[in-house]
């Protein structure tokens, strides 16, 4: 709003604005309210005309005038409750991480395939925990379990936040995760290798063989393309991984 003029006997106007671009002058008063010892305001009207006739009323009684808009504020409906999968993708927008945010795209798909259109304010710890135990269903790694609800924790944090509060307290807290896996090396020795490639389908021979010679996951040569291939330093280079960010993956001769 803009263009603020002032018309006397507490009546001022501004002008807003249209979804269809053309300019509305909205009339609203400021009243003195002596319980309060202190001025109010509120809309009039969209004319001059009446908006004189109803701050007559309002000038003759301003007590009543403010506990008719405070009775009239409490009839308005509730607004709707937010839904998970409205608060994922909200969060997946406009969050900003120091690793960058497609790791949270992939994690809040798994989120969302769980929740869906559950209301917000109904998720609890013990859903939280159904959920953990979802994915230990899934045969989901300990490491992916621990991360996607920690991930989780950190959307929650993220809702609470000031400003936003659009939750008010974090399901997460207390939630029991797997203990982070020891990081052995693990690995195959030609024996296994030949005896794995022997008893594959021809057709999946070469992805077996390209998973060991690279070390790349499964997402990633299911999505490889020729122009990710630097023979000359014997890289794939791979924009898109698991975790959102580039690497390069090194492929023996």
């Amino acid at each position: 709003m803009n263009d603020k003029k002032w018309y006397g006997d507490g009546i001022y106007s501004k002008t807003r604005t249209q979804s269809d671009g053309k300019p509305l002058e909205v009339f609203y008063g400021r009243v003195w309210v002596p319980s309060l010892k202190k001025f109010a305001y509120g809309k009039l009207a969209t004319s001059e005309r009446k908006a004189r006739s109803k701050m007559r009323t309002i000038l003759g009684d301003p007590e009543g005038w403010l506990a008719k808009r405070e009775a009239a504020r409490r009839r308005k409906p509730s607004p709707p409750p937010l839904k998970f999968h409205k608060l994922a993708d909200d969060f997946v927008k406009k969050y900003r991480s120091r690793g960058g945010t497609e790791y949270y795209h992939h994690v809040a798909e798994s989120w969302k395939g769980y929740f869906g259109n559950v209301a917000v304010q109904e998720i609890d710890r013990a859903r939280v925990e159904d959920y953990r135990d979802h994915l230990r269903k899934s045969e989901y790694g300990d490491s992916t379990v621990r991360k996607y609800v920690s991930a989780l924790g950190t959307m929650f944090r993220w809702a609470m936040a000031p400003g936003r509060a659009l939750v008010t307290s974090n399901p997460v807290d207390g939630v029991r995760r797997p203990p982070e896996p020891d990081r052995n090396v693990a690995y195959l020795t030609e024996e296994e290798e030949k005896k794995i490639l022997k008893g594959a389908k021809a057709w999946v021979r070469p992805i077996i063989s390209w998973a060991i010679g690279s070390g790349m996951r499964l997402g990633e040569i299911l999505s490889l393309r020729w122009t990710a291939i630097d023979r000359k330093e014997g890289l794939v280079k791979l924009d898109r991984t698991k975790t959102g960010k580039a690497r390069a993956s090194p492929i023996n001769a």
